[in-house]
């Protein structure tokens, strides 16, 4: 089953939601004293549920060969302090999440619904860094905040859907193409695609204040040939996993709450800039299930950490949680 596990990992069938993980969704909740530049009106596209195969995208918008990760109420909120940036012409950039049934590249265009304008929107994407088929984050550029209609095409597959732009007050802080108004991320885009392999060595410190349990930290330790992950473990004492990142069997054994004995056999490997670990897990109970964790560099430089739990071949049977870290400071 782990040799077919890797298979469909490969083409894309699995590929990891490495920014599952990075794309961070934030509807602009919260009072907000400056003025919002949006549409009157606009009739927004809403999930449908549907994609390609073998992915069951609840919150997603599709067809059979492609489908989009949709933004809350179909709007982006583009605030101070938010997610996003704004380029030195005045558009404005948003990530979005693609899941691609087909091979080739994907193109964006589109037009502006509310007003009659030359602009159209574009894709700032990142295909080397990941497979053919499955998961591709995108940044997408909008000339104005406003209702705008976006089509992605793959080859002769395309995908349509209306999106709210709004924008308010002077947007996010970020200005990637003006390093002399704000300095970009410890690990910007650029540097996130440039780093083939980069190194996670850190302390990382969970971005979800609620989370409590044994990954609420971690401790990663990368010296090329071996990846080792410190955590809290159930009892409370440091718990080490230490793979090789050859692709060979790396042994760890957990204990869990009430003092049973996990046995984890594990393989480790790149897969373009994610350190992908599939491991198969034994219990005292003789059960048997499989587990794939993808540790990847979002845009802004967090830790993703993308964990695929069940059996790993059946999307059904499949439960797909996604983690953000904060690195820390030494001190902190």
């Amino acid at each position: 089953m782990r040799n077919l596990t890797w298979a469909l990992f490969t083409i894309g069938v699995l590929a990891p939601s490495m920014v599952v993980t990075g794309v961070t969704q934030n509807g602009g909740g919260g009072s907000q004293t400056a003025a919002a530049e949006s549409p009157v009106s606009c009739e927004v596209t809403r999930p449908n549920g549907k994609g390609p195969p073998p992915q069951h995208l609840n919150h997603f918008y599709g067809n059979a060969s492609l489908a989009v990760d949709l933004w809350p109420d179909g709007t982006i909120v583009l605030k101070p302090d938010g997610g996003g940036f704004v380029k030195r012409d005045g558009s404005l950039g948003m990530k979005f999440a693609w899941w691609r049934g087909v091979r080739g590249k994907l193109t964006i265009d589109g037009r502006r619904l509310d007003k009659s304008i030359a602009s159209r929107p574009r894709a700032e994407s990142q295909p080397n860094a990941y497979p053919e088929m499955g998961w591709l984050p995108t940044y997408l550029i909008f000339p104005t905040p406003g209702c705008w209609e976006v089509t992605g095409r793959i080859g002769t597959a395309s995908l349509t859907f209306v999106t709210r732009v709004v924008r308010i007050g002077d947007g996010p802080s970020w200005r990637p193409d003006e390093p002399d108004v704000q300095s970009p991320p410890p690990a910007g885009p650029s540097a996130a695609v440039a780093q083939s392999k980069p190194n996670f060595t850190g302390t990382w410190q969970t971005l979800e204040p609620s989370v409590q349990d044994a990954q609420a930290h971690l401790m990663i330790a990368q010296d090329g040939s071996a990846f080792v992950v410190t955590d809290t473990g159930a009892d409370g004492s440091p718990e080490k996993l230490t793979y090789r990142l050859d692709g060979s069997d790396s042994a760890n054994n957990t204990k869990t709450a009430t003092g049973g004995l996990w046995i984890q056999v594990s393989q480790a490997k790149w897969v373009n800039a994610a350190i992908v670990i599939v491991t198969t897990i034994n219990d005292d109970y003789g059960r048997t299930w499989e587990e794939m964790r993808v540790y990847s560099l979002n845009p802004e430089g967090r830790l993703s950490v993308t964990t695929f739990d069940g059996i790993l071949t059946d999307a059904k049977t499949t439960a797909t949680t996604t983690r953000l870290y904060e690195k820390l400071l030494p001190g902190q």
